[in-house]
Formats: structure tokens, C-alpha cells, sequence
């Protein structure tokens, strides 16, 4: 690692490119499909959504983001749906086909070769490599799945190996540490180390470690319950992080102003 350069550690779904959107359009699938095989013998759609948020909530606690969390709480919700109706109706409707078609639904946001980088991402992330800046990237993502959707964006020409952490739960200082060399690194003090990501996660554990961190926030909120997001209250627009370390940015090149 350099020893003057500024050090970036980067976020990569919702960041670097748009991922959360395919979380959202398996849910809706979701929810469709059990409108469309169970009709007029469903339960009200809000009641669907909780009961389904709850499960995965739970599921969370053991899958972090790893693959298979999403179709496992589908497949749970859609059983527990079968047995209200069958007590409600006395009808059995379950299907194992149904519930492989599902399982292939919860599977789909893990669907990379539809993913593409942001507008003036791949143009600032080469900038900041050219000017000497040192890039990381620290992303929550299935460890069996990252390296091929890492190898499809082409990764490997920003972010090193060493320089690359994958972590299953929610990031920790540590974390940050970890994959910038911060604890190693005899320069740190001369240094601006950045954090860059688009949710709360992404910005607020690595502040706590230095002085000299700083947070980009490029907000984008999450459908899981274990990331806030207060979208809803502004009308899909997301407030600023209220903190003197943090600079909140709407496009990805604004990290060069």
C-alpha cells in the first residue's frame, strides 16, 4: 500500500451498481405467484408481507445475506399460508411444483450477469487509482457466489485481493480495519481514510475508529429490516447522516468535488 495516498474502502451493491432492485422484484413475484395459484382463498396482502418479513427477519439471525436466506423464508411463508387455508377452508392446496418455482423466484437476486456499474463509476474509480488513492472493497455477500460476480464486473482491476473482504452479517469496525491495513499501516496518521456506500451500515463503524475516517454517502435504502432505511417518510428521497465526518452525495463521480 502506498504510503501517501488516501485510502477508499468501498460498498458494492447499491454502490458501485444497482442490486436491491431485484430483491424487491422477487419479492413482488412472490407475492403475485401466490395470488395467482391460491385466487380468492388468500389472506390480505398486507398480512402476506409481514408474516413473510417476519420469517426472513428470523432467518437473517442464521443466513446473514448468504444465498438461499430469500427462497427459504418464501418457501416457509408459502406453506404457512397452505395451512390457513386448509384450516380456514378446509382445502389443500400445497404443491411441490409450487414450491420449486418459488424457490427459483427467492433464488433470482442472485442473478449478477444482469448487474451493470453505475454512471461514472468505472470512470472515478479509475481516476482515484491513477492519482494513487488506495481502493478496498468490503461488501456483505455470499462468500461461495462474490468471486464469479467479481470476476463478471471485472473487479480485479480496482480492488486487489488483499484488498477485498467479504463478510456474511453486518460490517464491523473491525471489518474496516481489516481490509484497508489500517492497524498496519506506520502512515496512517498522515493519511484520510474514506468509507463509501449507500446505507447507514456502510458509513457509521469505521468513524469510530479514527478521526482521520471519513464517510461518502451516496444513499440508497434496503427492503431488509436489518438496514434503515426512512425512504418512505420523504417520499423515496433519504436524509442526509447527521455527522460532521460525513458527506452525503447523490451521484458516485461527485467523490471527485
Amino acid at each position: 500500500m502506498s504510503e501517501t495516498g488516501d485510502v477508499y474502502v468501498f460498498d458494492a451493491d447499491d454502490t458501485l451498481w444497482m442490486n436491491e432492485w431485484q430483491y424487491s422484484r422477487a419479492y413482488a413475484a412472490f407475492f403475485s405467484h401466490l395470488y395467482e395459484i391460491m385466487g380468492d382463498r388468500m389472506p390480505n396482502i398486507h398480512l402476506v408481507r409481514d408474516v413473510f418479513f417476519k420469517i426472513d427477519g428470523h432467518m437473517f439471525k442464521d443466513y446473514g445475506v448468504r444465498r438461499g436466506r430469500v427462497a427459504e423464508s418464501m418457501v416457509l411463508t408459502y406453506r404457512k399460508v397452505c395451512e390457513w387455508i386448509q384450516e380456514r377452508f378446509g382445502e389443500e392446496l400445497y404443491s411441490e411444483a409450487h414450491e420449486m418455482h418459488i424457490r427459483g423466484i427467492g433464488d433470482s437476486p442472485f442473478d449478477y450477469s444482469k448487474l451493470r456499474f453505475l454512471p461514472g463509476v468505472q470512470e472515478t474509480l479509475s481516476h482515484l487509482a491513477g492519482d494513487g488513492s488506495q481502493l478496498c472493497l468490503l461488501t456483505s455477500y455470499d462468500r461461495s457466489v462474490f468471486h464469479s460476480k467479481a470476476d463478471r464486473m471485472g473487479l480485479a482491476q480496482w480492488f486487489p485481493q488483499e484488498r477485498t473482504r467479504v463478510v456474511e452479517m453486518k460490517k464491523s469496525a473491525e471489518d474496516f480495519i481489516q481490509v484497508s491495513g489500517y492497524a498496519k499501516d506506520e502512515h496512517r496518521d498522515a493519511k484520510t481514510w474514506y468509507t463509501v456506500g449507500n446505507g447507514e451500515s456502510d458509513i457509521i463503524p469505521p468513524l469510530e475508529i479514527a478521526d482521520n475516517w471519513r464517510g461518502i454517502y451516496i444513499p440508497f435504502g434496503s427492503t431488509s429490516r436489518y438496514f434503515k432505511d426512512d425512504s418512505f417518510a420523504h417520499g423515496f428521497r433519504h436524509q442526509a447522516i447527521d455527522h460532521p465526518r460525513v458527506r452525503t452525495i447523490r451521484e458516485f463521480r461527485e467523490i471527485l468535488y
